[in-house]
């Protein structure tokens, strides 16, 4: 653990991680898809959207035991979140 506002920080064998993963949040919004239906009596179309849903706000979290804080959250990419899980199996579970 480090505090980076003083740098304090100490170190803890693999026991003291519980369990890890990854959490995200899913992203609701509309997007223009094209031309949708012709509008009658007109030469005009109207526009066409459609819901798209995507995932943003990766963290990753881990379980720890300590029981003043025993969860600690990493804001990171999609990628990044993945390849530390990966990363702690290996580790952890050999």
């Amino acid at each position: 653990m480090c505090n980076s506002s003083t740098g304090d920080f100490q170190i803890y064998e693999l026991s003291y991680l519980l369990s890890w993963n990854y959490e995200w949040r899913n992203v609701d919004s509309m997007e223009f898809s094209g031309r949708g239906n012709r509008i009658q009596g007109t030469n005009m179309s109207a526009p066409a959207f459609e819901r798209v849903q995507r995932r943003q706000g990766f963290t990753l979290v881990l379980e720890v035991a300590d029981e003043n804080n025993p969860i600690l959250k990493f804001s990171m990419s999609e990628r990044a979140a993945k390849v530390w899980c990966a990363k702690l199996n290996a580790i952890v579970n050999g």
